[in-house]
């Protein structure tokens, strides 16, 4: 099976398993309301399809367009549909159940829980690297399910009342996880999970302080003054320490040869969702050099690549819309939030994930295979519910002045 017959069989995979959001015909009212406050998704999946018009590779845009926009109405589907608690839980045991099978697989010696990976492509050296993927596609799938399962786990632990028999159970998990997360040798998902449980941590000790205003600046200006301090003095170290040198393995050299050779070229609108890296005209430029490289390993070039500066400007825009917003919750007092911590510490802590992530690899979208469409899927669904909750609340202010009018 070549290049192009695995990427359709992918899509189609994708389709199959997307397909519950074919429900929202039955909640087509729910869904056109949505519009009204997430009306830049909206318009990013608009773009993705118009962008068919100067894609390369015209049905590869349009197929991934399709993926994209069924994966999106599944995410508002569960943000509109259900409540907080029970998408929770569905995606609780979901996580637990293939982070503990992929644990017990590898222990018990299986061959396909394993992935040989040759890191010649990256580093130059002939090595390779046994990396866990367990009963997932990929180490990278199993990465992002396990540093999700540990961030579930550890706000559960840090934010939810439960009695000695659930935290036992619950460390048991989180230690699984982690450990399932280590073997998979991802360091993109390792970084991105530990920068997840520092804001787990200074919302907990914020919630501690209570009101106190000057010890929690104190708090957050001594923590943001040690993570600055770390990263200066020990960045060569820990990098070498995590198989990584300061090009990022390539990452940086690659970067650059998109800035200037690809990206310059068309800047405005990009080259079509999803195309460019299925081989279009200039992906020689890329090809000759980065002949490892099937994405930008940079979710922010990798969309910039796809859509241009239009979509990379809507796309940070929804971005700052949601991380606005739960600042403003994060600021205000969370002791008085009750059933709404645990929606603004796990959206705010997937958020870091995933934005951590893209730093170094590229999942914003499902335009490529490996897990990503679940990410996608999560974020759309975080989303439209922190956005459509703020949207909720100024109608309910609006109404409550007209009333006293």
């Amino acid at each position: 099976m070549d290049a192009g017959e695995r990427d359709f069989s992918l899509q189609i995979l994708a389709l199959i398993g997307f397909s519950p959001s074919l429900l929202t015909i039955f909640h087509l009212r729910r869904i056109v309301k949505t519009i009204n406050y997430s009306w830049p998704l909206f318009l990013l999946i608009c773009l993705s399809f118009v962008s068919a018009a100067w894609s390369d590779i015209p049905m590869t845009t349009l197929q991934r367009s399709v993926a994209v926009t069924i994966a999106s109405l599944y995410g508002i589907l569960l943000a509109t549909r259900y409540s907080f608690d029970t998408v929770i839980r569905l995606l609780s045991w979901m996580f637990v159940i293939v982070t503990t099978s992929s644990f017990i697989a590898v222990l018990a010696g299986a061959d396909w829980a394993l992935e040989i990976r040759d890191e010649r492509m990256y580093t130059g050296i002939a090595t390779s690297v046994e990396a866990w993927k367990g009963v997932t596609a990929g180490r990278d799938s199993l990465g992002y399910v396990t540093g999700l399962t540990t961030i579930v786990a550890l706000t559960y632990m840090l934010f939810m009342k439960r009695n000695t028999t659930n935290k036992i159970l619950l460390g048991c998990i989180l230690c699984c996880s982690i450990a399932t997360l280590v073997g998979t040798t991802y360091v993109t998902a390792i970084i991105s999970v530990i920068i997840a449980v520092l804001y787990l941590v200074v919302l907990k000790m914020n919630m501690l302080l209570r009101g106190s205003s000057v010890l929690k600046f104190s708090l957050v200006s001594f923590i943001l003054i040690l993570i600055t301090a770390v990263a200066v003095l020990f960045y060569i170290p820990v990098l070498e320490l995590l198989g990584r040198d300061s090009t990022f393995t390539g990452r940086t050299l690659l970067w650059e040869n998109l800035l200037n050779n690809v990206i310059s070229r068309k800047p405005i609108l990009g080259y079509g969702f999803g195309s460019f890296w299925q081989g279009g005209t200039i992906y020689q430029f890329v090809s000759e050099d980065f002949n490892w490289a099937g994405q930008a390993h940079n979710g922010y070039i990798h969309m910039w690549v796809e859509l241009g500066v239009i979509g990379l400007f809507v796309f940070l825009f929804m971005l700052f819309q949601i991380s606005g917003m739960l600042l403003k919750s994060v600021f205000s007092d969370l002791n008085n939030l009750d059933s709404r911590i645990f929606v603004i510490t796990f959206t705010g802590s997937f958020l870091l994930f995933i934005l951590s992530i893209n730093t170094a690899d590229s999942t914003f979208t499902v335009s490529n295979a490996s897990g990503s469409g679940l990410l996608w899927v999560l974020f759309v669904y975080c989303y439209t519910l922190i956005v459509s909750e703020r949207f909720l609340e100024e109608k309910k202010k609006e109404i409550n002045l007209t009333v006293r009018d």
